[in-house]
């Protein structure tokens, strides 16, 4: 198992959603930030992390950092 961390930004989304899976099935430690604009919560991966918010938000760096 690979345990590197990816970040999927728009990880909720149809294209995201199913690169979030495979990244989870590939043992990938997944954290996905996505607002819901346009992706939906039932396509998110119930293994990834998941952060509620646009990646305009002054507090994306903070998840970042915390997510490292």
């Amino acid at each position: 198992m690979n345990s590197s961390t990816v970040l999927v930004t728009g990880g909720a989304g149809f294209i995201g959603s199913h690169l979030v899976d495979r990244l989870v099935n590939s043992g990938h430690r997944t954290v996905v930030i996505d607002d819901l604009s346009t992706g939906k919560l039932h396509n998110l991966n119930k293994n990834a992390t998941f952060h509620h918010m646009s990646i305009t938000s002054p507090h994306v760096q903070e998840v970042i950092e915390r997510e490292k």
